[in-house]
């Protein structure tokens, strides 16, 4: 599988976790087909950012408090997959994420 593949539509996620659960929402991209170019899996860019949110009324926030902006150290995960896996993909990234709402930007490759 390649993102060169002209038969294929392909996306590039983009997604926000704590640094503590990068590994883990890696692993589970993995599992769930994303991340595959060619011979190789795990095709990953990893970047450290700082996330800033706060949480609002009802929120049940992993970090932070009701009503406090929050500013912590985060990475961006990079990841290309194929856009008719996309459905699995957010599933899994569900699953391994602690986040009551993941950020995951989808970018369409062309």
């Amino acid at each position: 599988m390649s993102i060169f593949d002209p038969d294929r539509e392909w996306v590039k996620l983009e997604i926000f976790v704590p640094t503590t659960h990068s590994l883990a929402v890696q692993e589970a991209l993995h599992l769930a087909g994303a991340g595959q170019s060619g011979s190789y899996d795990h095709v990953f860019a990893v970047s450290e950012v700082t996330g800033s949110f706060r949480p609002l009324k009802g929120a049940h926030a992993f970090i932070g408090e009701v009503g406090e902006i929050s500013r912590i150290t985060e990475h961006k995960i990079e990841v290309s997959c194929p856009e008719e896996i996309l459905n699995t993909v957010f599933r899994a990234i569900r699953e391994a994420h602690p986040y009551e709402m993941p950020v995951i930007n989808v970018i369409r490759l062309v």
